[in-house]
């Protein structure tokens, strides 16, 4: 988690920016079929309910996501340490395809949360999705370790945070609205960096025989008053002065973090922080990074970023 995986050294404890245009945050869910994924969300499920301490005798983490819930906080500390344990299979599918994986975790969190509560007589209804948070005790990688093979894939990185954003609202389902038939679409957004795709043809229905004139391309629009929310914030970590070769500057990596993880750390503080490294497209301010080939040398800018879980 955040407050116990963000390791600290002794004495010290809205909307995307219109720069981003494309996110590229893992293996997409179709490299799994259907069959797969299911399995895989029943088995981080019956993980959360039955992995037990052996020495205190006691199920660590379905305690854990009955008291956090009890005390209106929607998340649960995993240690990856404890799932290997469980199932090694299991967790080198999450290490490799994390983008992926941790949306089966955090979706099979939120059925065990709603399996205990049911159990244990507390409220069920409109349990909000429960965030996953993960630490372990693997050794971590430095910034300027992260090349083009980690892409895509949890890592674990420490360092200063030297930057920390003010919170900003990250719409996570937009609520859009033709303006020329008013219909209404629901769309999903993606974790991380990332803008809300709005379709370009008017998706409603249409029947057998309807020759009545189509909707003008560009025509959804955005209502903010129907659409879901959570906090996101954007740090800056440097590398520590022991890790810098000497006559080296030293490099940073920007954070990203959402939900439970907003507002727990101020610059200066030394941390581990275990996340997606992925990295994003930019588009070049007009006059600025434009070849011969125009938008098509835009695709070429990337910036890395982490995508903090832990």
């Amino acid at each position: 988690a955040f407050e116990t995986s963000l390791r600290r050294s002794a004495g010290m404890s809205g909307y995307d920016e219109g720069g981003v245009y494309v996110n590229d945050m893992g293996a997409p869910m179709d490299e799994e079929d259907g069959d797969s994924r299911n399995a895989s969300r029943i088995k981080y499920r019956e993980f959360i309910r039955t992995y037990r301490d052996e020495q205190r005798g006691t199920f660590i983490y379905r305690e854990q996501l009955l008291a956090h819930y009890n005390a209106g906080e929607y998340y649960l500390d995993i240690n990856l340490d404890h799932l290997l344990a469980y199932d090694s299979r299991l967790t080198n599918a999450l290490m490799a395809s994390p983008g992926v994986h941790l949306a089966l975790f955090e979706k099979a969190a939120t059925e065990a949360a709603e399996l205990i509560a049911v159990s244990s007589e507390a409220r069920s209804s409109d349990i909000p999705a429960i965030q996953i948070l993960l630490s372990a005790s693997k050794s971590p990688s430095t910034i300027r370790e992260m090349l083009s093979s980690q892409v895509s894939r949890l890592v674990h990185i420490p360092g200063i945070i030297t930057q920390a954003g003010k919170p900003q609202p990250k719409v996570t389902v937009a609520t859009a609205v033709c303006r020329n038939c008013r219909h209404h679409l629901r769309i999903a957004n993606r974790q991380g960096l990332s803008n809300i795709p709005l379709p370009r043809v008017c998706r409603a229905p249409r029947t057998e025989g309807d020759n009545s004139e189509r909707c003008q391309l560009d025509s959804y629009q955005v209502l903010p008053e129907e659409s879901d929310f959570v906090d996101q914030q954007r740090l800056k970590l440097q590398e520590a002065p022991e890790t810098v070769p000497t006559g080296d500057m030293p490099r940073t990596l920007k954070l990203i973090v959402d939900r439970h993880l907003v507002g727990k750390v101020t610059p200066g503080q030394r941390v581990t922080v275990t996340g997606v490294f992925t990295v994003i497209s930019s588009k070049p301010q007009e006059g600025n990074g434009r070849g011969k080939n125009g938008a098509a040398d835009a695709l070429s800018i990337r910036e890395p970023y982490l995508r903090v879980v832990g």
